[in-house]
Parts: structure tokens; sequence; C-alpha cells
């Protein structure tokens, strides 16, 4: 084997005294309660981080509130809790996701048990892919446009909001094109009739 020259032993050497010091280097302390919030470590406190969104300052008027590990003093916990006190009448969410591509979710709600409620909604809700549409007096159906993405396996739910005569009813709810779908009576409406949609998937 041939001589190691000066250099390369040096080389060497630093190389294993870096190693040595990684090995041998604390992991990174977990911050506490009132410590500071630092990127890509632990924070283990008592109470609750809030994060305050005001027009003048602590204790002001609040337009917007996020919550960490919050509880509501009786046992109910919530890793993530929003609040907005916008104006009135100013659009706002206590949560808001989105996504950009195909196969991403804005929202995931999941729950680990097979028998658990994945989400749970308090007041009402809106869907962007619902809506109402009537069926003229004589007509035997009517066509909603202007969607997206009704796909092959999309559902497509109907439900007539009053009568369209003795014996009439909802025949069919039709995938038309990827904007569109028809609703078909079994006959036709022998009075103007509204129906309720939904487009699931």
């Amino acid at each position: 084997m041939g001589l190691v020259s000066r250099r390369d032993a040096i080389k060497g050497a630093l190389a294993l005294a870096a190693g040595a010091l990684i090995a041998t280097r604390p992991e990174t302390a977990e911050a506490a309660n009132g410590d500071s919030v630092v990127a890509g470590s632990i924070t283990i406190g008592a109470s609750p981080t809030y994060v305050w969104r005001t027009a003048t300052g602590y204790l002001g008027p609040v337009y917007s509130q996020a919550a960490l590990n919050w509880d509501n003093g009786a046992g109910a916990h919530h890793a993530v809790d929003g609040e907005v006190y916008a104006l009135a009448g100013a659009a706002g969410a206590g949560i808001r996701g989105t996504a950009a591509s195909v196969g991403q979710f804005g929202v995931l709600a999941e729950h680990k048990a097979a028998a658990g409620t994945a989400l749970r909604v308090n007041g009402v809700a809106s869907f962007s892919r619902s809506g109402r549409k009537t069926i003229l007096k004589g007509r035997s159906g009517a066509t909603v446009t202007g969607l997206a993405n009704i796909g092959t396996g999309s559902l497509i739910l109907v439900t007539l909001q009053g009568s369209a005569g003795t014996g009439n009813h909802v025949r069919y709810a039709q995938r038309v094109s990827d904007t569109s779908f028809k609703v078909a009576l079994t006959k036709p409406a022998s009075n103007t009739v509204s129906f309720a949609w939904l487009v699931l998937n």
C-alpha cells in the first residue's frame, strides 16, 4: 500500500472529527410553555397558542383568530380552531383550505375509527354543485347547464320540490356532458314544478 500524503492524512482526521461531533451532538431542545415557536421544532405547552389579527392591537376589535390545541373547558379539544369576527356582510372563513392539482384535497376529514364521524356540520351547509331548477307545465324534464367536471362516475341526486301531477315522478337524472345533466319525468308535468339537485364526486 502506498504512502498517505500529509494533506490526505489531515483531511481524513478532520472528516473523522466532524463525524464524531455530529454523532454526539444533542438533539434540538423542545420549546416549552412561554418559549418562542421555532420552525422544525416541537413546542409543548399547557395552554392554547393564539394568533390574532386585530385593527387596534391586543384586546381591540378582533378580525380573525387562530388557536392551536384549544379546548372549551368541558373536555372538547381541537387541534386547530379558527374564528372570524369580520365586519357584517364581509366574506370570511374560520378555516380555508385550497389545492392546486387533481388528486389533492382542499380539506381532508378523516377518522381513525371505522365507525367514527369524519365530518360534522353544525348549521347550514352550502355546496357549489347544488341548486334548483324549474320544469314548466307540459314539459317532461329540464337540463341543468354551466357546471364543471361532471364525470361518468359522478352521482346526481334529484328530488322534486312539489307535485308534477298524480303518478308523475323523476324517471332519471342523466349526465349529458362534462358541464350538464338532464332530468326526465315519467310524463309531462301537469303544473310547473321545481326540483333540487346535488352532484357528488
